[in-house]
């Protein structure tokens, strides 16, 4: 490796080559315009403030101790840049020179740069996104680097650096907007695709947690034995795995402890039945309620027993923030432009030139991180306070080991992303050009063209890419298929292991397929969204599962209040109505002043609730024969809707029937000739997920003679496992 000193001649040619081909900001005398100099700084004891927005387009903040000594920062107003690419960038406001003179290139905390941009062109911007600070180095050309803030009403753009050459801002063109997305989503997918081993690891301590602190198990074996079996699963089943790497990448803890709660349950359930747990798990402790439903084959119900005995400070939900907090560092470390330009350095090594600040052998991972200075003190500071609030402390309340413990994983994570990284190169760049690909798809299919319904001039064009991932994430989860074919010719592709071309695999969508459901959902809706699925083939066959589901029912119309007030407005049109008293209905005279007051109270409390959510729980059980269900269902009227007569918030039998993906539910009373009937009907929304309609009437003559209708009041329903 060439030692910086040896490289003084190497550099100076440079610096006169491109001083002479280009106007370089900074360049001397005869290169072309010269800078304007603001300070050269050699003592870094305080923080300094140097240059003015309104004087000089600039301002550098210099915190204190950000260089050692022996070092000198020329800092100068560039009145010239090195020719850009229009297609890509327009640069706008000044520009800033800043040279480092020592053997130090980067610093040790960053310095705080404010650009003056033009007030009224940044408040005429539809929105900001595409507004970036801009670096010129001889050996990267241009890079982009996310501001810190845009500051449209006093007009600059702020953002930090950490190593010399030019600086300055520029507005990015749509194609390189795009472009950059795609190039940053190939990256997040590639490193999405690494964290298997980490869903797994993760996964498994929760498994253990819950089985030793909610079921208090202390047979290792067994413990052992339900672990492996839901890994097994996991590893085999993509649609487990999706959920599981999605809650965990979504940071959606509830969710995530339900999914792996009701994986123990349903294994659990299975491995007794099997005869291979030899014992009890202790006293069952918290989970005794949740060990019923096990018993009973409802893994739904124990699965939400298990997660509301998870509290968020218990053992198991600790795991779990433990393992977000390393999905979440390795996702992020490469949306960090510091990181990615340390990983290029870590790649190419120095060679003939300082790549960033950067002097290093290729792949030396420790000259790097020594070099990256201020980065590698950030990425530390961070892991501690990650590292303290997963275990529910302050970072004042650590240890220095635990301290020293977190800095030292975080740089381990760092070192084995870039290890895995520089060897997969080739499946980057592969997946770069299918993120093109689906790129292309949406463009095809109008879903970035501005100014439609779906797509608002004031959304940003990355902001709008995030949506259209996110429906596509979505399908993926209603259909459980998570493979993409991103080009049709690739159905053809042997390497996607079938024996033979040309068919998608189970798990598998095409991408110009998952453009036209998004187009049909956005344009059309649901309703067309979801019969497109059906025709395309895609849409799941549902089938009813056995276990508990939890909802709620929403009252929209109720003719039993305007019965009611129309008695009360009229009393002769009906001489008595019902009461309950006991477990008898007995009549009594509407023309009693204390009845009065009592059924305009029941008016004023029913009308309260129009609109409102009653929770709602049904409980199916499975039949003797092969598709047969009966059901039970609980629904809260007691403290969410008052009592009219005789009825009143019971567990209800209800027959069930199903049929195409529709479910229906019905529960007749006859009461001394007087029929009273709730009938819920419904469809399968998606996987574990039903919504629909109910109605509820009465054949009570003296209501229906008044009122014209049998419907005592009728609304929607939702409910999930």
């Amino acid at each position: 490796m060439l030692k910086i000193r040896g490289r003084v001649y190497y550099i100076l040619a440079v610096w006169v080559m491109l001083c002479s081909a280009i106007l370089v900001t900074g360049c001397s005398k005869d290169g072309g315009a010269s800078a304007k100099s603001l300070a050269v700084v050699n003592s870094f004891d305080n923080e300094q403030s140097i240059g003015s927005l309104s004087e000089d387009g600039l301002e550098v903040v210099m915190p204190q101790g950000v260089l050692g000594a022996g070092s000198e920062v020329t800092i100068a107003v560039g009145s010239g840049v090195p020719t850009y690419d229009k297609d890509n960038m327009t640069m706008e406001g000044g520009a800033l020179d800043i040279k480092f003179t020592g053997d130090q290139r980067r610093t040790d905390a960053p310095i705080l740069v404010k650009i003056a941009v033009d007030s009224s062109y940044l408040s005429g911007l539809q929105e900001l996104e595409g507004i970036k600070a801009v670096h010129y180095g001889e050996a990267t050309g241009w890079t982009y680097t996310t501001p810190s803030e845009i500051n449209v009403e006093q007009g600059y753009v702020a953002f930090e650096i950490f190593n010399n050459y030019l600086w300055g801002t520029a507005e990015l063109t749509d194609a390189e907007r795009k472009e950059q997305y795609v190039k940053g989503k190939a990256l997040q997918s590639w490193g999405e695709s690494q964290l298997e081993g980490d869903v797994q690891a993760a996964t498994k301590d929760m498994i253990e947690s819950i089985l030793v602190n909610q079921f208090n198990a202390t047979n290792k074996s067994e413990i052992e034995l339900v672990s492996k079996a839901i890994l097994k699963e996991l590893k085999y089943g993509n649609l487990e795995y999706g959920k599981l790497a999605t809650d965990l990448m979504k940071k959606d803890f509830k969710s995530y402890t339900a999914n792996v709660a009701t994986m123990i349950g349903k294994t659990f359930a299975d491995a007794y039945e099997a005869g291979a747990l030899s014992t009890t798990f202790g006293q069952l402790g918290n989970a005794a309620e949740a060990a019923g439903y096990l018993w009973e084959g409802d893994y739904s119900g124990a699965g939400m027993k298990l997660a509301e005995t998870i509290s968020e400070m218990s053992p198991a939900y600790k795991v779990a923030k433990v393992a977000v907090d390393v999905i979440d560092t390795k996702i992020n470390n490469w949306k960090n432009n510091g990181i990615e330009e340390a990983y290029k350095a870590f790649k190419e090594g120095s060679n003939d030139y300082i790549l960033f600040g950067y002097d290093n052998d290729p792949q030396d991972f420790n000259a790097v991180w020594d070099q990256m200075r201020g980065l590698a003190r950030q990425i530390e500071m961070d892991a501690v306070k990650k590292y303290a609030a997963s275990i529910g402390v302050n970072v004042s309340d650590l240890g220095q080991k635990q301290i020293d413990h977190a800095k030292a994983k975080a740089k381990e994570t760092l070192k084995n992303q870039f290890e895995k990284r520089i060897v997969q190169e080739a499946e980057i760049a592969k997946q770069e050009e299918n993120e093109r690909e689906v790129l292309a798809q949406f463009e095809k299919y109008g879903l970035l063209e501005r100014g439609k319904a779906w797509y608002p001039y004031d959304q940003s064009i990355e902001r709008m890419m995030d949506r259209l991932y996110e429906q596509i994430n979505r399908i993926q989860s209603e259909t459980g298929r998570f493979g993409i074919v991103y080009r049709d010719g690739d159905l053809h592709d042997q390497a996607r292991g079938l024996n033979y071309i040309g068919i998608l695999k189970e798990d598998e969508m095409k991408m110009s397929d998952l453009a036209m459901l998004i187009k049909e959902r956005y344009v059309f809706g649901e309703e067309a969204y979801q019969k497109m699925l059906k025709e395309m083939g895609y849409a799941k066959e549902f089938v009813l599962e056995a276990g508990t589901y939890k909802g709620t029912l929403t009252i929209e119309d109720a003719p039993v209040l305007e019965a009611a007030k129309k008695a009360l407005a009229d009393p002769a049109s009906v001489s008595t109505i019902a009461e309950s008293e006991g477990e008898k209905c007995e009549e009594f005279d509407i023309n009693d002043e204390d009845v009065q007051i009592q059924l305009q109270d029941a008016i004023d409390r029913g009308s309260a609730v129009i609109g409102k959510e009653v929770p709602l729980t049904i409980i199916v059980k499975e039949g003797k024969n092969k598709g047969e269900f009966t059901a039970t269902m609980r629904i809260d009227y007691a403290t969410a809707f008052p009592d009219y007569g005789c009825e009143e918030a019971t567990d209800e039998p209800y027959i069930l029937s199903f049929k195409d993906g529709e479910i229906t539910l019905s529960n007749t009373v006859v009461e001394e000739d007087v029929t009273m009937k709730s009938v819920f009907i419904g469809t399968f929304e998606m996987e574990g997920k039903l919504k629909g309609t109910f109605e509820a009437t009465t054949t009570e003559v003296q209501y229906s003679d008044y009122n014209a209708t049998e419907v005592l009041y009728s609304g929607t329903w939702k409910a999930s496992k």
